[in-house]
C-alpha cells in the first residue's frame, strides 16, 4: 500500500505558522526592525538614493543587507545604521560597492 499524499504538500498550512505568543512577538519585532532601519536609510541626508534602496531583510532578530553602495564609507554607515536598530544582533552585510 502507499501512503497517500496530504492535498497541503509544498504549501503552508496553520499548523506551520508560528501560534506561541513569543512566535509572534518575534515575528513583529523583526518588522518592526527592518521597518525602522529603511526608514532610518530613507532619511539619512548622507546617503545615495541606491544605498537608500538596499534590501533589509530581518529573521529572528538578525538583519541580512542587500544591494549596491556609492562608496566603502556609505557601505560602513548602512552597517552603522543598522546596528544601531538592531541593537547587538547579527547585521549580515553583503553589500557590494558600485564600480564608477
Amino acid at each position: 500500500m502507499f501512503a497517500s499524499v496530504p492535498d497541503t504538500l509544498g504549501r503552508e498550512t496553520i499548523r506551520d505558522r508560528p501560534t506561541t505568543e513569543g512566535a509572534i512577538s518575534e515575528m513583529r519585532s523583526d518588522a518592526r526592525i527592518a521597518k525602522e532601519i529603511r526608514a532610518s536609510l530613507a532619511r539619512d541626508a548622507e546617503l545615495s538614493l541606491a544605498a537608500k534602496k538596499v534590501k533589509v531583510v530581518t529573521n529572528k532578530g538578525s538583519v541580512f543587507l542587500r544591494g549596491t553602495v556609492a562608496s566603502e564609507a556609505e557601505k560602513a554607515r548602512v552597517v552603522e545604521i543598522a546596528k544601531g536598530i538592531a541593537r547587538t544582533k547579527l547585521v549580515d552585510n553583503d553589500l557590494e560597492i558600485r564600480a564608477q
